[in-house]
């Protein structure tokens, strides 16, 4: 709206209209005023009772918590050896002790350089930095789409990233991870799964022989290892003693290259001498804290560990099978060879072996469920049972519900305090005059006041605290009647004054978990169609959220997807805003009205002035 043309001081009348219309339009916006103290006392409860419904959520989410089962059927395992295997329970677990012993741990396939290789970080190619041929190179990672490498393009960084973005012909992974350690100038490739059906399989496309030397300069190689730690008496004064095989003769050959020893003579370190320094291009290596023997070759696809008995087949004084030898490509003691193909390198996992309850088990990974107890793997011993004991978890029943009770004493008390807080009905909302009067730390005391009590009495929060209260103090029908109400399990209100807290009597609550962990299930969780029936957390869960409705459709939801708020507090604040905007259409009409009234005042002053002017000069000249 267009101000009207304002004149003023022509008469000389001296007045101040601009205080004039300041303090007649002080008095109309009074009634403005009023509307903008109730829009923001309904803007104060609104946010009231959301902070109240917070809180009830908060309550209703840990309710939630205790209508399930699994709050309550709480298992534990405990191991005997966690050196071995360590175990939790699932719900589905059944009390009691298994027995378990561990004789091989899963692994995944393993394809890696035996020994440094020839490596120059300087340079950024493959032939320069391996001192290969120039050339190229394609092969497939088990069964992958295929990778051509090119040596005198691409870097080891390259190869390795290739190797480990490879994609089977359906866009998943070929599942092996593979790196380079530039320190160590040593390769790395291992398959992501681990038991005897995962592998690393690579295979030169065509199947020709490594044209350029790739993975010979690599040295990935076969290996051959013990399994399972072996039988090692470090005191032993020979093989025999050492091993506990038969005395005698041992003849055998790796890759063609003699070897003599006698088990009633040589040690365990004669057998490592022995392959070492037979010419066979193998590394033999006895680890007397695994108590394993490691032999590998690092000729590449061309490698391989023949190992041949004197008599084929026949292992006269069980020397090999003491050692427990298999290798990663499938070495087997009937043929004794590891021969790898000329154009592929494999590598095979092994599966976990146990023997649970009696019963030989094998699993492909080191972490399994059985009978709803989750077994990890941390070592073997073939020798020694390990105990699994499962139990039910009273701790964490018994937190579970105390967890329950706390929040349930603090949102009672929160709500409680809301409604019986004390109102000041002479402190109502500051306006902008008032503000402006007052210091900061003033407007906050007075702020403190006035929102103080909007919600003292509220037969709404007041009906849900009855509800909550009513509920807990009933009897569960259909369930043992010596575990039918929470005072039967140690759980009791204190007197009037404190409305409604809970106690805990600790021990009492522990007897009850310990002794019927079903029955206290059932008090807080048991379903029914028959309210009487339904457990005592199904029905406070009801309650709350009846009640939680109840506040939304009273003053809202801040979560709420809606621009708009419908609820009935949010329709009031839309009003008054309404009344507001009406308001301050209509005091703009008055301050121009007046404006022009006094403009009006200020032109006929000023006429009459002339006028009075006018005739004062005639008069005087008529009067020579």
């Amino acid at each position: 709206m267009i101000s009207p043309t304002r004149v003023f001081g022509l008469s000389g009348s001296g007045l101040d209209i601009d205080s004039i219309v300041s303090g007649l339009m002080k008095v109309q916006r009074v009634k403005q005023d009023k509307i903008k103290q109730n829009q923001t006392i309904a803007e104060w409860q609104r946010s009231d009772y959301r902070d109240m419904n917070n809180s009830l959520r908060a309550l209703r989410d840990n309710v939630f918590n205790m209508k399930l089962q699994g709050t309550f059927l709480t298992k534990n395992a405990t191991s005997s050896n966690e050196g071995i295997v360590k175990a939790t329970a699932n719900i589905s677990a059944v009390a009691g002790v298994n027995n378990v012993q561990v004789t091989q741990l899963a692994n995944n396939a393993r394809l890696n350089s035996v020994a440094g290789v020839t490596f120059d970080a300087t340079k950024s190619t493959l032939k320069d930095q391996l001192g290969l041929a120039a050339g190229t190179v394609t092969f497939t990672v088990n069964g992958s789409q295929s990778i051509t490498i090119d040596t005198s393009v691409d870097s080891i960084d390259t190869l390795v990233s290739k190797i480990n973005s490879a994609k089977m012909a359906n866009g998943t992974s070929a599942g092996v991870s593979a790196s380079f350690d530039k320190t160590l100038k040593r390769m790395f490739i291992s398959s992501t799964a681990t038991g005897s059906s995962a592998q690393v399989n690579f295979a030169t496309v065509p199947a020709t022989t490594d044209p350029v030397n790739l993975f010979s300069a690599l040295k990935l190689g076969s290996s051959l290892n013990s399994t399972d730690a072996v039988s090692f008496n470090s005191g032993g004064a020979n093989l025999a003693a050492q091993l506990g095989i038969t005395s005698g003769a041992i003849n055998f050959t790796i890759n063609g290259k003699a070897i003599a020893l006698d088990s009633g003579t040589n040690t365990m370190n004669d057998l490592v001498n022995a392959i070492n320094t037979s010419g066979a291009g193998v590394t033999a290596n006895f680890d007397t804290v695994q108590n394993k023997l490691f032999i590998t070759n690092g000729n590449g696809v061309s490698g391989n560990i023949d190992i041949a008995t004197d008599v084929a087949g026949t292992d006269p004084q069980g020397l090999f099978a003491a050692l427990k030898l298999s290798s990663n490509p499938g070495f087997n003691l009937s043929t004794a060879s590891v021969v790898p193909d000329a154009s592929t390198l494999v590598a095979k996992g092994v599966d976990a072996k146990i023997i649970l309850n009696g019963v030989s088990l094998t699993e492909a990974g080191n972490q399994f469920t059985i009978s709803g107890v989750n077994y990890t793997l941390t070592g073997t011993s073939s020798s020694q049972t390990v105990n699994v004991s499962v139990a039910n978890d009273t701790d964490a029943v018994y937190n579970s519900i105390k967890s329950f009770v706390d929040l349930y004493n603090t949102t009672i008390d929160k709500v409680n305090s809301k409604i019986s807080e004390e109102r000041y009905k002479d402190y109502l909302p500051l306006t902008d005059d008032q503000r402006a009067q007052l210091t900061t730390d003033q407007q906050k005391q007075w702020e403190d006041k006035a929102k103080s009590g909007l919600l003292r009495n509220d037969s709404l929060l007041s009906g849900i605290v009855n509800n909550m209260r009513s509920t807990l103090y009933s009897i569960v029908g259909g369930v043992d009647t010596n575990y039918n109400s929470l005072s039967d399990i140690g759980i009791t209100t204190g007197d009037y004054s404190e409305k409604g807290k809970l106690y805990i009597n600790e021990q009492k609550l522990k007897d009850a978990i310990a002794a019927n962990p079903q029955s206290v299930m059932d008090l807080f969780s048991k379903s029914s169609s028959v309210t009487g029936e339904k457990g005592l957390a199904v029905r406070l869960y009801d309650d709350l959220t009846g009640g939680i409705n109840q506040i939304i459709n009273k003053a809202g939801s801040e979560n709420s997807y809606s621009m708009v708020d419908n609820s009935v507090l949010g329709q009031k604040i839309t009003d008054y805003n309404k009344q507001i905007l009406d308001w301050d259409s209509r005091l703009q009409d008055m301050e121009n009205r007046y404006y022009t009234q006094y403009s009006a005042m200020e032109t006929a002053l000023s006429k009459m002035n002339q006028q009075s002017a006018w005739l004062t000069q005639q008069l005087g000249g008529s009067s020579k």
